[in-house]
């Protein structure tokens, strides 16, 4: 899994609650580390805040994921963002800060379940 978010004690305590889960996590502060580290060792998963900084937020960085690697599950959180409606509204699943470790392992757990289905899916076709 890579997690990345630019408040690095926000970061440090939610990779300590995925470990909890039994993720083994990757860590980048801003998106352009995050597509570097994508482009090294693909992790199961990303999970990025909306809000970043650098030149490209959480949705660009989304975006981005998506357009090279299809099939990566997404996960977006935000405490707030003028970008939530659009995440939502372009598929993304989106867990408002502050959050519960289950409301979000139930949410990644979801989008690794539905990535798995669509590489079945594919399969299948």
């Amino acid at each position: 899994m890579l997690l990345v978010d630019g408040n690095a004690q926000v970061r440090s305590v939610t990779a300590d609650h995925l470990a909890d889960l039994g993720h083994q996590v990757l860590q980048a502060d801003e998106a352009a580390s995050a597509l570097g580290l994508l482009g090294q060792d693909r992790p199961d998963v990303l999970v990025t805040d909306l809000v970043m900084p650098g030149a490209m937020d959480g949705l660009h960085l989304a975006r981005e994921a998506r357009r090279r690697w299809l099939d990566l599950p997404i996960v977006l959180v935000s405490g707030y963002s003028k970008s939530a409606g659009a995440a939502r509204a372009e598929g993304f699943p989106l867990v408002p800060k502050p959050y519960a470790k289950a409301a979000l392992a139930d949410v990644i757990d979801r989008a690794l379940t539905a990535a798995a289905a669509s590489d079945v899916g594919q399969r299948a076709n």
